[in-house]
């Protein structure tokens, strides 16, 4: 059993496009430390909030008697989101507003976000503003391509920005 213990603080934005832009993120068949998995997309645009995001793969989180488990066949993708708000229009870090798509499929943030062990920071980021947040998603067991969407006001002004969690490159 691997219990997730991360410390995450940022923001997360898209690239101009609708307001249901997708990115995916393919994770890679190595593993890197600490069980970490990771992948990423494009480059910055002067007035975005740029973003992006990394995905660990847990299989519960916190610890007895508040452990969150996932349903059988199921486990935890916990998403580390970073945001760069360059912008004028801020962008919300709500679970509501955040959904992860795995294999094609879309799902809400799970409750688990609110797990200590995940560094979940609610909040509008506004201009200048660098804010790093987590969120939890129940997945399918053989999820391994996923994807982060904002659906909230604003996706428009997102725009993906791979150098964001570039110390983890090796």
């Amino acid at each position: 059993m691997l219990t997730l213990r991360i410390n995450i603080n940022g923001e997360n934005c898209m690239r101009p496009s609708d307001s249901r832009t997708m990115h995916h993120q393919h994770v890679e068949e190595t593993q890197l430390e600490s069980g970490l998995y990771s992948g990423r997309s494009s480059a910055p645009q002067t007035e975005a909030c740029r973003w992006d995001f990394e995905v660990i793969i847990v299989s519960s989180l916190g610890e007895f008697p508040f452990e969150h488990r996932p349903s059988m066949g199921n486990r935890f993708a916990a998403v580390k989101l970073r945001l760069v708000n360059q912008g004028k229009i801020p962008i919300s870090t709500s679970r509501r507003l955040w959904e992860l798509t795995a294999n094609g499929h879309r799902y809400p943030a799970h409750v688990g976000t609110y797990d200590m062990s995940i560094d979940y920071d609610e909040r509008e980021v506004r201009q200048g503003d660098d804010t790093t947040t987590g969120l939890v998603f129940e997945v399918p067991s053989d999820a391994k391509e996923f994807g982060l969407e904002y659906v909230g006001i604003g996706a428009y002004v997102l725009e993906r920005d791979k150098s964001l969690f570039q110390h983890n490159k090796k």
